[in-house]
């Protein structure tokens, strides 16, 4: 089995507006892929007039029902904005808001200054603004002439106002011949995307609970904290610290409480997963992280930028199953 285009979603974050409040974390509102405005609204006159700079953040969310995880996730642009605003992006946490938001590591897109011939070894790009640092020693890029592409790893990068060269990796090469124009993207790494149980600490003087046992669900968890409070030998109560009480379970049955916007357990601890004795006031604490990469778009615009009637832009986000 392997993970579908269509179980890879890209979710709006719980806060979209032009305030420090913006962010937050992942909605259960789904981006219409090549919907117009699905990523920023139009600028106005006045913000062209002027430069603005604005922020909007996303979730990549693996909705695999198998558990099955997005390995070596990654995102870049196919292309810059063909507009004079210009979009970058950078990793989010879950629940980070724009007044979080320092000197990011920003990833973004340029193109091809001079072409190149197959077998090239290093290549110049320019930059929408020199002010822009989306490239980086270490990094790995995105080439696209639109029929082929190519990535390539651990690049060094020499950057010269909005001059970029770039030199492969010794003993890597470009496959395909490329001429000016073509897009070069830098590679935000997503890590692997799937839900997982941290680790799991109890106070306990003789509980015994096998961690290994409980279980979290790509499509209902959430990234919170839930802590399951004995209030007998068998019976507990379940607070997360982000959507309060869970409920009550017992170590006699599987606890599996539901998330109801999507029917699907926040996570299991199966009765198989508790033994020796249990007693009122200990206490279980189960880290739970969702299977969804946060990160955020940076959209600019700079001042007296002319207008442009079908400005947009297009995502990737890739990574194998496993």
């Amino acid at each position: 089995m392997s993970i579908t285009a269509s179980e890879l979603v890209i979710r709006y974050s719980a806060n979209r507006t032009a305030t420090s409040a913006n962010g937050g974390r992942m909605s259960t509102v789904a981006l219409t892929s090549g919907a117009k405005q699905n990523y920023f609204p139009d600028w106005t006159a006045a913000q062209m007039a002027s430069g603005a700079t604005r922020y909007r953040k996303f979730f990549a969310h693996n909705t695999n029902a198998d558990a099955l995880s997005l390995t070596d996730a990654i995102l870049h642009l196919l292309a810059p904005t063909p507009a004079g605003d210009r979009i970058t992006y950078f990793l989010g946490t879950a629940s980070d808001t724009q007044a979080d938001i320092g000197s990011p590591t920003e990833f973004g897109a340029a193109t091809l200054q001079s072409s190149v011939s197959a077998a090239a070894t290093a290549l110049t790009v320019l930059l929408e603004s020199d002010a822009m640092v989306i490239f980086r020693t270490g990094d790995k890029i995105f080439l696209t002439d639109g029929t082929n592409s190519e990535y390539h790893e651990n690049v060094t990068i020499v950057k010269n106002g909005s001059l970029v060269t770039i030199t492969l990796a010794a003993g890597d090469m470009l496959a395909y011949a490329y001429t000016a124009g073509a897009v070069v993207a830098s590679v935000l790494p997503l890590g692997s995307i799937v839900a997982a149980i941290g680790t799991v600490s109890k106070v306990t003087s003789s509980g015994v609970l096998d961690a290994t046992k409980i279980t979290a669900d790509n499509i209902g968890s959430i990234t919170h904290t839930v802590t399951l409070t004995f209030t007998s030998a068998t019976a507990f109560s379940a607070v997360s610290d982000v959507l309060g009480s869970l409920g009550t379970g017992s170590i006699g049955s599987a606890f599996a409480p539901v998330n109801s916007d999507y029917m699907r357990p926040y996570l299991t601890v199966p009765a198989a997963s508790w033994s020796g004795t249990w007693a009122a006031g200990e206490v279980v604490t189960i880290p739970v992280t969702a299977a969804s990469a946060p990160f955020w778009l940076k959209n600019v615009v700079p001042a007296g930028a002319a207008a442009y009637g079908n400005d947009a832009f297009t995502l990737r986000v890739v990574g194998g199953s496993a």
